[in-house]
């Protein structure tokens, strides 16, 4: 609470100065006693008085405008705080956001490399599958020329000797035990050469020695 000094040596502080105020509207001089007191004396009270709410309106000014500015700094701080928290909640966001779409870039990759894989085996076994049909193609051509032969053979004179049986025979065994019927193709070769009992057990063609990369069964009627 503010004060002020008084006339007289006195300490006035804000409730006396307002009393004070109301004891000067008691003392202004009526007409009848207004000839008694000295005028000096009643203008010094009026001055002192009117020093006295001067200052109160002053001290009521600055506690006013202390009092607006703590406002003011309080509604500061609480904006700030609401800004700090809305932008820490945002920051957890952008980074559980930006975890997600690198989870699903590396997903979307992973993807990728599998569908390459899968389009290269498709390839492959494309590839395979037209070779095996070429080669299934060959046979066919291959008896077919075999039957003309055979049917060529006996319209043929009778003069003719005809091939020995042994060497027809010879022809469809198993180049490696010798006693199988002759039934899987090597590849890239594609030489009909040994039965499926020893196909495991080769690594390269017995009639060209080329490296087998894949093997097929066939059936001859």
């Amino acid at each position: 609470m503010g004060f002020t000094t008084a006339p007289y040596g006195a300490v006035l502080g804000i409730e006396d100065a307002i009393g004070l105020i109301h004891t000067h509207d008691h003392l202004l001089p009526s007409s009848s006693s207004s000839s008694s007191l000295p005028v000096e004396l009643l203008q010094s009270i009026s001055s002192d008085l009117h020093k006295q709410t001067l200052e109160m309106d002053w001290f009521l000014q600055l506690q006013s405008k202390r009092l607006r500015r703590s406002i003011q700094q309080e509604e500061a701080r609480r904006q700030a705080y609401i800004i700090q928290e809305c932008e820490s909640k945002l920051t957890a966001l952008m980074l559980q956001k930006e975890e997600q779409s690198a989870a699903a870039r590396s997903r979307t990759r992973e993807l990728t490399e599998t569908l390459k894989m899968a389009e290269m085996e498709a390839r492959a076994w494309q590839k395979i599958a037209a070779e095996r049909e070429a080669v299934a193609s060959d046979l066919n051509n291959r008896l077919m020329n075999m039957e003309h032969d055979a049917m060529s053979f006996c319209g043929s004179s009778s003069s003719s000797p005809p091939p020995p049986a042994a060497a027809v025979a010879g022809k469809m065994e198993c180049r490696l035990c010798g006693g199988g019927r002759v039934c899987v193709v090597f590849f890239p070769c594609r030489h009909l050469c040994c039965c499926k009992q020893c196909e495991p057990l080769l690594g390269h063609c017995p009639f060209c020695c080329t490296v087998k990369e894949a093997s097929l069964e066939v059936f001859l009627v």
